[in-house]
């Protein structure tokens, strides 16, 4: 697969390694932006181009969402912890800028971007495998081979893994010309559609195959007749991965809402991955309410430390003695929602959701990267995961809101 046409310009070529490090790596995906930024701020010096109008109102909202989040700190903007809080932040007004001062095609944007996606997915997946594989020759372990353990040489974890793989399958029809033959396509969507099972992420796997089989389903009902025997090997292959991911389900099956009020829980309190989601959601509820925090929140310097005390109030799991094992200490939300409700309040949620109208306004004009199935998956991501408070989450997000391009559709 040619990552790039010979003729795209050094600014499409460090867009495209933006997007490269992104699963990878993100410190080097802070260097990849720094040199965008550094190329396109010369080029606007160098050939200055009028700002459209009609970037100040995406622009304007992602600085409201920036500033709501710093009413809450103003006390304590000497702690380390909301400078890194805020440096986090920085994408919301990068990214917003970069776009502003350039000029970028839609449609090779869109390209050189999902190209440099699958490129950096496809060589981390191979050596994921290839780890595990390493690792099951030492502990025979099938296990080795699924969710966080998979993809344990990466800091981006399984679950972000998952989204992108999703984002990548569901774009591939923008780049399906890149591959010289039907090979080449059917492999590394098959390879993709493996990675994903593998890595076993229920809150991207399930959503994510709908969205996937209704975007694909004309050529689902005209490739299967053609390949009847290429069907069963996929259909059992699949199968067989079944075995090992199938034990990542047992919770909806088993999911204990009943203990989601409970006054208090105990280390073995039979918790999971949406029981828990919940009684988070109730303790953010409770947060606002205690502190009388609706409007502005508690505050990014705060929230971290309320919802411990919330873990440690009600008794749930904070760990042994040592010091690597802190139980559910420190855990987030796990809705970016409720997440941001508790940090910047109702203002805060409400310019997120502006955010996100906006996009949607964009997409149905056809004035953005980002496309219907792959904004579907991000509002069920938002209720699953708190997106925005990592690294990986904020700039995926920031580089979508920001692709916006009023000047061409191609």
């Amino acid at each position: 697969m040619k990552l790039l046409h010979t003729k795209i310009n050094l600014e499409y070529w460090l867009w495209a390694l933006v997007w490269f490090t992104l699963p990878i790596s993100i410190r080097l995906n802070s260097i990849a932006i720094v040199l965008v930024a550094v190329v396109v701020l010369l080029k606007f010096i160098k050939r200055p181009v009028v700002i459209s109008k009609s970037y100040l109102t995406p622009f304007f909202f992602a600085l409201l969402f920036f500033l709501i989040q710093l009413i809450g700190v103003r006390g304590s903007m000497s702690s380390l912890i909301v400078w890194k809080e805020i440096e986090q932040l920085l994408p919301l007004i990068i990214f917003p800028v970069l776009f502003m001062m350039s000029r970028i095609n839609n449609n090779e944007f869109s390209k050189v971007s999902l190209k440099a996606l699958v490129s950096a997915i496809i060589i981390c997946g191979i050596i994921m495998i290839g780890e595990s594989a390493l690792m099951f020759s030492q502990t025979q372990d099938i296990n080795v081979f699924t969710y966080h353990q998979l993809s344990e040489p990466f800091s981006s974890g399984a679950i972000f893994f998952s989204f992108f793989i999703v984002i990548s399958l569901l774009r591939m029809d923008i780049i399906i010309d890149s591959f010289s033959t039907s090979f080449q396509k059917y492999t590394i969507v098959i390879f993709l559609l493996l990675l994903l099972f593998l890595l076993a992420s229920k809150m991207i796997l399930l959503p994510g195959l709908v969205l996937l089989a209704f975007k694909y389903r004309r050529n689902l009902f005209t490739f299967l007749p053609k390949n009847k025997l290429v069907v069963p090997i996929v259909v059992i292959t699949f199968s067989l991965l079944l075995v090992p991911v199938l034990q990542r389900f047992q919770d909806f099956l088993n999911p204990r809402m009943d203990i989601v009020m409970n006054d208090k829980f105990n280390y073995d309190s039979p918790l999971n991955g949406l029981n828990l989601r919940i009684i988070q959601a109730r303790f953010g509820i409770e947060i606002l309410n205690d502190n009388e925090a609706w409007l502005f929140g508690v505050g990014i310097d705060k929230t971290t430390e309320l919802l411990n005390k919330k873990y440690v109030d009600f008794g749930l799991y904070t760990g042994s003695n040592n010091d690597t094992d802190k139980g559910y200490l420190d855990y987030n939300f796990h809705n970016q929602y409720i997440e941001t409700a508790v940090r910047s309040g109702l203002l805060g949620l409400f310019a997120l959701l502006t955010m996100i109208t906006l996009l949607v306004i964009l997409l149905l004009k056809k004035q953005t990267f980002v496309s219907a199935g792959e904004l579907i998956l991000l509002l069920l991501f938002f209720l699953t995961e708190s997106v925005l408070e990592r690294q990986i989450g904020i700039v995926y997000f920031c580089l979508i809101y920001s692709s916006y391009f009023p000047f061409n559709n191609d």
